[in-house]
């Protein structure tokens, strides 16, 4: 999916019971908070968030475009060897 937000537009605290979601910026400057640890990066940043764990993400700049995926957990860890 893909997101694009405003100067300083983002998504409020939240979680997601049965997904796995990952995130890959495009443009722009995100930050992403997982269970305590905030990435913050532009271009080619990635950023991982298992199911169940708060977060909340903010756009720093003038806009900016990311690309997120949810995946079931368990459909998830046999794309991801080893999880």
């Amino acid at each position: 999916m893909l997101i694009e937000n405003s100067p300083h537009q983002g998504v409020p605290l939240h979680k997601h019971l049965y997904e796995d979601e990952s995130f890959f910026v495009l443009s722009g400057i995100f930050e992403i908070t997982m269970g305590g640890e905030t990435t913050t990066g532009g271009p080619g940043t990635y950023a991982y968030g298992p199911r169940d764990v708060p977060h909340p993400m903010d756009e720093h700049g003038f806009g900016s475009r990311a690309v997120t995926q949810r995946l079931h957990a368990r459909r998830h860890r046999q794309v991801l060897p080893g999880r």
